[in-house]
């Protein structure tokens, strides 16, 4: 579809993760096709493998674009301060190493902790 579709696609998944989160909550772009959501104050895991299937369920909608409709999907990995890590770079690698086990499992899907 080119690049300003795909440009045109990551804009719509940016708003998409943002509707589908709390205001008190953060989405940022990481770079390539690969984004970050804060969620502020979850009390529990399960609130953020909630969220996490929310996300890979709202990655799995049609995405209407100028040139067409794009079909994509997600893989979700997190991880939970301080559960999981307490430093920061610590706590992303463990995230990034979730995602790598969603999308072990065959994409859409959403792993708590690396």
């Amino acid at each position: 579809m080119g690049h300003d579709a795909g440009d045109e696609l990551l804009s719509s998944v940016g708003s998409a993760l943002k509707k589908n989160l709390r205001k008190e909550d953060t989405v940022g772009r990481l770079g390539g096709d690969e984004f970050a959501i804060i969620l502020s104050e979850i009390k529990t895991p399960e609130d953020a493998k909630l969220v996490g299937e929310k996300v890979v369920s709202a990655m799995g909608q049609p995405f209407q674009l100028k040139s067409g409709i794009a079909q994509i999907g997600a893989s979700v990995g997190a991880a939970i301060f301080p559960d999981h890590e307490v430093a920061l770079d610590a706590l992303v690698k463990k995230a990034d190493s979730a995602m790598y086990k969603a999308k072990s499992k065959g994409k859409n899907n959403c792993v708590i902790g690396g």
